[in-house]
């Protein structure tokens, strides 16, 4: 949804020096810590919005660097402080709304907070066991054929979404369900359940991939090793 407006935006700031991949990356910091105000005290279809924005941004840094060839080494642990920001200060902004707003209250007590940090947990767990995969798992679609060059245009962007698309999706889409559709529609206890649904899923679906390809290449192994002369 923003990969491709980020690449056409990319496409029209490169040759500006006054728009510089850092500058995006602490513009997107700021952005999230607004969304993160407005989630707290609204409104809170002004901080949903916001949400995307700051993910635009940070969409947008990277690829501006790559863009002009000026990687730092450093950018991406700028840009992985950003991401922290936007995702702890949103959490804990949409945490104190639904707070307020007495969402899940039993007995006089609201359990809100604790289903947001339920969330986060299950967020932050995802990737770390993706990452966590032995390094013959790293690809489940062979070689990486290096970098395509192609236009800068949300069509051209589009057409190669399916390609990159992963099963069941990635933890952003799950932060786009728990921190703007769910919001936006007045239903973001539902959001935050079905993040969380989305997240343990892509979770189990690497878990078992990583279990699987293991298991076949001991099982490779062990075969070499005996029929070996």
């Amino acid at each position: 949804m923003v990969d491709p407006i980020a690449g056409w935006l990319v496409g029209l700031v490169r040759d500006r020096s006054l728009v510089t991949p850092g500058r995006l990356t602490l513009l997107a910091a700021l952005v999230a810590l607004l969304s993160a105000g407005c989630f707290g005290w609204g409104p809170t279809w002004a901080a949903a919005l916001l949400f995307q924005l700051s993910f635009l941004l940070d969409c947008m840094d990277g690829k501006l660097a790559h863009a002009r060839g000026t990687a730092d080494p450093l950018g991406r642990v700028y840009d992985v402080a950003a991401d922290a920001i936007r995702l702890t200060g949103c959490a804990a902004g949409l945490a104190v709304a639904l707070t307020q707003s007495g969402h899940l209250r039993v007995d006089g007590v609201s359990y809100a907070g604790a289903l947001v940090c339920l969330y986060l947990g299950i967020r932050v767990s995802a990737p770390a066991i993706a990452a966590a995969r032995p390094p013959f798992a790293v690809s489940e679609r062979g070689a990486d054929p290096g970098l395509v060059l192609i236009e800068a245009t949300p069509w051209q962007i589009l057409r190669r979404a399916r390609s990159r698309s992963v099963v069941p999706g990635t933890t952003v889409d799950t932060e786009a369900v728990a921190f703007t559709f769910g919001p936006l529609l007045g239903l973001p206890v539902v959001a935050l359940l079905v993040a969380m649904a989305l997240d343990l899923l892509y979770a189990v679906v690497f878990y078992a991939r990583a279990v699987g390809r293991t298991r076949r290449t001991v099982s490779a192994a062990e075969e070499d090793r005996v029929s070996a002369p």
